[in-house]
C-alpha cells in the first residue's frame, strides 16, 4: 500500500490532498504544527479506507522532520509521496517596512521547511528506488505580489528549487522526481492560522 507525508495537513490544501489520498487507499501522515488541530483532522478522515495517523511536526525544525521520517516508516514501512505544504503567510507592507522577523519566519517555513523534507526524504526515496516530492508554492511563485515581498520571494524559491530537484532525481532514477503546485487564491484558513502562529515581532 502507498503512503504519503503531508505537512500542514490540518487544514486548507493539505487536507484537500489528505482527503483525496485516503479516499484512495493509500496511507496518510499528517504532520503540524498546530498539534490541537490533528485530532480533529485525523477523525475526519477516518471514514475512508486509507490509514491516517497525525503527528506534530514544525518544519521550520531539520530534527522534527528527521523524525517524522523516522515515524512514518516505522509505521508504514515506506514513504511514496512527500507532500512539503506546510505554509504561512506574514504582513502585508511595502518591502522596505517589513519587518525582518517576518522575513526570518516564512523563509524559516516555507524554504527551510521545503529544504528540511528534501534533505530528509530524498535519500530514502534513492534507497528504496522510487519515490515523488509534490512541493506547494504559489501562483506568487511566478509573478510579483506587491507588499508580500517575503512570501513572494520564498514561494518562487520553491519553484526554482522544485524544478531543480526533478532535474536531480530525473538523473538519478527515471522513478523518482519532484513537482511544484502553484495554486492562486484558495479559500483555506492560512490567514487566520498564520496570525495566530506569527512569531513575536513578524
Amino acid at each position: 500500500m502507498k503512503t504519503v507525508v503531508i505537512t500542514g495537513g490540518t487544514s486548507g490544501i493539505g487536507f484537500g490532498l489528505a482527503a483525496v489520498l485516503a479516499q484512495r487507499g493509500v496511507n496518510v501522515m499528517i504532520a503540524d504544527v498546530r498539534e490541537d488541530a490533528i485530532p480533529a483532522a485525523v477523525g475526519a478522515l477516518s471514514r475512508y479506507s486509507g490509514r491516517v495517523v497525525g503527528v506534530h511536526v514544525d518544519v521550520s525544525v531539520d530534527a522534527d522532520v528527521d523524525a517524522l521520517a523516522d515515524e512514518t516508516i516505522e509505521r508504514f514501512g515506506r514513504v511514496d509521496l512527500m507532500c512539503n505544504n506546510a505554509g504561512v503567510v506574514g504582513q502585508q507592507a511595502p518591502m522596505w517596512e517589513q519587518r525582518l522577523q517576518n522575513w526570518r519566519w516564512l523563509i524559516d517555513v516555507k524554504l527551510m521547511g521545503v529544504v528540511h523534507g528534501v534533505r530528509t526524504f530524498a535519500p530514502l526515496f534513492i534507497a528504496q528506488g522510487s519515490g515523488h516530492f509534490l512541493n506547494t508554492a504559489s501562483a506568487g511563485g511566478l509573478m510579483p505580489l506587491p507588499t508580500l515581498a517575503p512570501y513572494n520571494a520564498t514561494m518562487h524559491a520553491v519553484v526554482g528549487l522544485t524544478e531543480t530537484l526533478n532535474a536531480e532525481l530525473k538523473a538519478v532514477s527515471d522513478q523518482l522526481g519532484a513537482t511544484v503546485l502553484c495554486p492562486g487564491m484558495v479559500d483555506t484558513p492560512l490567514g487566520r492560522n498564520s496570525a495566530v502562529l506569527a512569531p513575536p515581532g513578524a
